[in-house]
C-alpha cells in the first residue's frame, strides 16, 4: 500500500523474488516522516522523561484520552495547547514530549539577543 492506494508490482514464481520486489518498493514508497507541529524531531537526540507528580499517567505533557496517551505543550497561557499525537504507551508520549521542549529550547535559545557585560547586543 503506498499512500492509501494498493499498487500491483508484478508477478513471481518464487517467494523470495516477491519479497525482494516488496523490499524495494516499500522502501522507494516509504512515506516521508511528518513534522510534529512544525517540529522536525528525526534529528533530536532522546531526552530523559519528564516525570509528574501531579499528573495521572506520571509525566508532564501527557494524558490519557480514550485508552490512548497524548502529548501537550502549552505554548502560551490561555491558549489551546499544541497536540504531538497519541500514542499506545505513556512512555511513548512522555518521549516525544520530552524531544519537542528540548527542541522549543533550543529554537527560544537562538531566537533570543544574546547580551555581553555592557549590555550591547551581540550580533
Amino acid at each position: 500500500m503506498v499512500v492509501g492506494t494498493v499498487r500491483s508490482i508484478g508477478y513471481y514464481v518464487t517467494e523470495e523474488a516477491a519479497a525482494a520486489d516488496y523490499a524495494r518498493a516499500a522502501f522507494k514508497y516509504k512515506p516521508t516522516k511528518v513534522p510534529v507541529c512544525g517540529l522536525d524531531l528525526t534529528l533530536v537526540p532522546e531526552q530523559s522523561l519528564i516525570r509528574s507528580e501531579n499528573n495521572s499517567t506520571g509525566y508532564k505533557g501527557v494524558k490519557k484520552m480514550k485508552g490512548r496517551f497524548q502529548a501537550n505543550f502549552v505554548t502560551e497561557k490561555g491558549k489551546a495547547p499544541t497536540t504531538f499525537g497519541t500514542f499506545d504507551t505513556a512512555e511513548e508520549a512522555a518521549g516525544v514530549y520530552a524531544r519537542a521542549v528540548y527542541c522549543l529550547d533550543q529554537r527560544r535559545k537562538i531566537m533570543s539577543p544574546r547580551k555581553c557585560d555592557q549590555g550591547k547586543r551581540v550580533e
